[in-house]
């Protein structure tokens, strides 16, 4: 027996002056009923009632314990209500975490809609590039680009993580266009250190994954300025393709290298628990995920 489910068998018994009427209102046996009471006098060491084969009556503490125990039942009534009620409506802070050209570049839009949409949630937005224990940095939800999420995680994938060798048509003009993985070592290469081996890069080359020590003089932390260099004209160097798609798209960068692609790496949403998820990360995750849907459909 729990201490509530003790009480509430106690105020029933009191509430409807005998045993009997109190099992038939709570759908309880009588002996369950006696038990849970001599258990709860038991627990407390005092006797709650003064029961005989015709009457029932409380003690003295017994009369103090019924009076108190009302308003604790009532408080913990009220405490499970709210509780279920913030759980069934998004609202509170909601803390997320991304890699900060993909926040920039793509999330900030759709974190903007978001907040739109359920007025009564806030965000703390933390973007980094570095990998983030979400226990550790009470963080609830987190965007991740990588091969393979954490197991001790719940991960949604979103979308495959392109990742492509590019410059600027304006380096292309004044240099050779690389056509084939070994070209790379004629020409200044640009490393992101956000991946595991910067200046090592991956190709497929014939079926079998290589990689290529490129050189290079420049090293950042940063897709989007990687991007930017790149667009200056500074040389080679491999990028997401979200940070570069526009630029693409309008002409301004050429992928290179397409047919030696090599990164598996995938776009996921990650969260500690798919059971008892607080409502405001439900909404989130079930927002973003329908935002990547549209956008491979």
């Amino acid at each position: 027996m729990d201490t509530i489910s003790g009480i509430r068998t106690f105020i029933g018994v009191v509430d409807e002056g005998s045993f009997t009427t109190a099992a038939e209102q709570m759908t309880m046996s009588v002996s369950l009923v006696s038990k849970y009471i001599a258990q709860l006098e038991t627990r407390l060491g005092v006797r709650l009632l003064n029961r005989t084969t015709r009457s029932l009556t409380l003690t003295e503490i017994g009369g103090i314990y019924y009076e108190r125990s009302q308003q604790v039942l009532k408080d913990f009534d009220e405490l499970e209500k709210e509780i279920k009620d913030k759980r069934a409506s998004p609202c509170g802070n909601l803390v997320i975490s991304a890699p900060q050209t993909f926040g920039e570049m793509f999330l900030t839009p759709l974190i903007e809609e978001f907040l739109k949409k359920y007025p009564d949630i806030t965000i703390d937005l933390q973007l980094s590039d570095r990998l983030i224990n979400l226990i550790d940095e009470t963080v609830d939800v987190s965007i991740r680009i990588a091969e393979l999420p954490d197991s001790n995680m719940i991960a949604r994938y979103l979308e495959p993580a392109r990742i492509v060798c590019c410059a600027s048509a304006e380096y292309l003009k004044e240099n050779s266009v690389p056509n084939h993985p070994f070209d790379l070592l004629n020409h200044e290469c640009i490393f992101d250190k956000n991946f595991k081996d910067p200046n090592r890069w991956p190709f497929l080359i014939n079926g079998e994954k290589i990689t290529v020590k490129v050189n290079g003089r420049l090293m950042v932390n940063s897709a989007r300025t990687t991007r930017d260099i790149v667009l200056a004209g500074n040389g080679i160097a491999l990028i997401p393709f979200y940070a570069v798609e526009n630029d693409i798209k309008e002409g301004r960068i050429e992928i290179l290298l397409e047919q030696y692609e090599a990164f598996d790496l995938g776009i996921y949403i990650i969260y500690l628990n798919r059971h008892h998820l607080a409502a405001k990360i439900r909404a989130f995750i079930d927002f973003i995920s329908e935002k990547f849907d549209k956008k491979l459909n």
